[in-house]
């Protein structure tokens, strides 16, 4: 893909909210658009940490199967690296967001858990 534009198309983005009303959940998407613009970078621990964020913002709203939606795409991000603290995030986001978690099981199953199995 034109990561360049991407990454074009999210400071826009950003310009954007910072001119609006600054909205929680507006902020807490764009964290999550950056953050899957740096894991297509191969910069797993910059979108990680920017999930991290989008989920505080999603808690603070009350949002839940938000936070478990990002958890579980948290988990995925951290198993690609092969980080062992993917398994918590992953269970808690099925935990948030069970109707979320079937369909990320069923996509990453093979991918995501193969190297994460508990020794």
């Amino acid at each position: 893909g034109d990561l360049a534009g991407a990454e074009e198309a999210l400071r826009h983005a950003e310009a954007c909210l910072l001119r609006g009303t600054g909205d929680r959940l507006a902020r807490a998407r764009l964290l999550e658009g950056k953050a899957a613009l740096r894991h297509a970078q191969e910069r797993s621990g910059e979108a990680a940490r920017l999930l991290g964020r989008a989920i505080l913002l999603y808690r603070r709203a009350g949002q839940w199967d938000e936070v478990g939606r990002v958890l579980l795409g948290l988990g995925c991000i951290r198993a690609a690296a092969g980080d062992a603290d993917a398994l918590p995030a992953l269970r808690q986001g099925l935990e948030l967001a069970p109707g979320h978690g079937r369909f990320w099981l069923l996509l990453n199953r093979l991918r995501v858990f193969s190297g994460l199995r508990r020794r």
